[in-house]
C-alpha cells in the first residue's frame, strides 16, 4: 500500500496503475475461475502505463510492471518466466523491496515528481 501511495504522487500526469490481485491463498475454485476469466500466473503486482511525455528523453516508452518482493522473499518459478517474457517483450521489469527501490528505478526512466 505504501508504494501504492507512492505511486499516486509522483506518478506523470495521465499514467494509470494496476494491482493485479493474484497473490495469497484462495480456494481451488477460485483460483480455476480466475485462469479461465484470463489470470495469468506469475504476473507481476504493479502494471503502469505512462504516457509518452512522461518518460525521460532517450528513454523508449513502454509499459513498465513491478514485483514487490519482502526483503527475503523470492521469486517463484512462474514469476520468473512472466518477467522474462514481459523482458523479451520490450516492457521495464523489476523486482523492488521497498519503496525507495521503486523510487530508483522510476527515476531512470520517467519524469516522476520527487
Amino acid at each position: 500500500m505504501q508504494v501504492v501511495k507512492f505511486l499516486d504522487i509522483v506518478l506523470p500526469e495521465g499514467a494509470l496503475r494496476h494491482h493485479s490481485p493474484n497473490e495469497g491463498m484462495h480456494k481451488a475454485h477460485y483460483r480455476a475461475k480466475q485462469s479461465r476469466l484470463g489470470m495469468l500466473s506469475g504476473w507481476p503486482d504493479l502494471e503502469l502505463i505512462v504516457p509518452t511525455k512522461g518518460f525521460k528523453k532517450k528513454v523508449r516508452p513502454a509499459p513498465i510492471f513491478i514485483e514487490l518482493k519482502s526483503a527475503t522473499g523470492r521469486l517463484s518459478d512462474n514469476q520468473k518466466v512472466v518477467l522474462q517474457k514481459l523482458d523479451e517483450a520490450g516492457a521495464y521489469t523489476m523486482v523492488c523491496r521497498s519503496v525507495a527501490e521503486v523510487a530508483d528505478f522510476l527515476k531512470g526512466l520517467l519524469k516522476i515528481k520527487c
